[in-house]
């Protein structure tokens, strides 16, 4: 019996550069620690101010604590949910006294707090004259009503995966001696969800849905460049509405495949143990740059609960087997491969 642990955030790499999955589970290297890019001049610091990861858990925590929850109603939810996830919250994501508390808390002391609020309250407002917001205040959209949610939602999960048969051995005098053969193990995997949407449905069953917060191209916000993203800015469909929309979906797909499973494994215990269970909904990208609300298409969806497997398949692979040279890998190599940017022997010149 084996059990083998990844991080979540790990996934998208794996699977867009096998060499880069290699250094971390075979050698133990960080990529970005020995990237050639590491060794190019710094960057200095865009209009923002601040680093877009720094952006990011800023806007993210304004979410956490601002967002609004219409509560079930008088009836109660149309299935049962914990009391933390039906209080009735007035939405403050634009609220610029819950902005100021976030800037005290995460924005380093060299920020220009000007420049973050601007931007801050450009996008809070985009995401509160959207989908999202209209749902956090209680309007109901194509039959559908919010009527619990539940912000940075922890999960664990644990997915069998079975692979090409590897070999335990120890050393021997009279050389390697096998010590067991593994073509299965389970994979075990914790994380947590930015946001997690409970709603009503006149038209079907209750349904739960999980959300990630992106803040991508957020500079665009102060200064004039331009973001593809942009494009879909008031569109009002939910489904992905220009090329950089289908991009970032692309991009996290493992990650919110991952949550999807999370949610259909949490929602078919329910039914095994004869509670009223949701439907799970695909997963979706809120875009903060514009505000949108983007479901992930099922075709999407299934392709990224392949590569998902793929993934996962691969890593207990490496991790189990006593000897796995990075010749091995050749045979996962992508053509993609070489325009890694964060894996050392992303360019064979090099």
């Amino acid at each position: 019996s084996t059990r083998v642990r990844v991080k979540p955030s790990k996934l998208p790499s794996y699977f867009e550069c096998p060499r880069c999955h290699w250094l971390e589970v075979r050698a133990g290297v960080e990529p970005d620690s020995i990237s050639v890019n590491s060794r190019a001049p710094r960057t200095s610091k865009t209009v923002l101010s601040v680093d877009p990861a720094t952006f990011g858990n800023v806007f993210h925590r304004i979410v956490e604590i601002g967002i609004g929850n219409p509560g079930p109603g008088e009836k109660g939810p149309s299935t049962p949910l914990p009391s933390s996830w039906t209080t009735k919250t007035e939405d403050r994501i634009t609220d610029e006294e819950i902005h100021r508390t976030v800037f005290s808390e995460l924005l380093p002391a060299d920020a220009d707090p000007d420049k973050v609020a601007e931007a801050i309250s450009i996008m809070a407002q985009r995401v509160s004259d959207g989908k999202l917001g209209e749902m956090i205040r209680g309007t109901e959209l194509d039959g559908m009503r919010v009527e619990g949610l539940r912000t940075e939602m922890p999960f664990h999960v644990s997915i069998p995966v079975s692979f090409d048969t590897v070999r335990r051995s120890k050393w021997t005098p009279d050389g390697e001696e096998n010590i067991v053969t593994i073509d299965s193990t389970t994979i075990d995997m914790s994380g947590v969800i930015d946001l997690v949407l409970c709603t009503s449905n006149v038209n079907g069953p209750p349904t739960i849905r999980a959300i990630d917060l992106k803040t991508t191209d957020a500079h665009c916000l102060l200064d004039q460049s331009s973001s593809g993203l942009l494009e879909a800015l008031g569109d009002q469909t939910i489904w992905p509405a220009c090329e950089e929309e289908e991009k970032i979906l692309y991009k996290h797909r493992l990650q919110m495949a991952l949550y999807h499973q999370a949610l259909e494994e949490s929602e078919s215990d329910r039914s095994n143990a004869s509670l009223p269970k949701r439907q799970v909904l695909p997963p979706a990208i809120l875009v903060g740059l514009t505000g949108r609300l983007v479901e992930y298409p099922q075709v999407l969806l299934d392709e990224a609960k392949e590569d998902l497997m793929e993934t996962l398949s691969r890593t207990a692979q490496m991790s189990l087997a006593s000897d796995f040279p990075i010749s091995e890998i050749e045979k996962f190599q992508r053509e993609s491969d070489h325009k890694c940017k964060t894996c050392s022997f992303s360019d064979k010149s090099q």
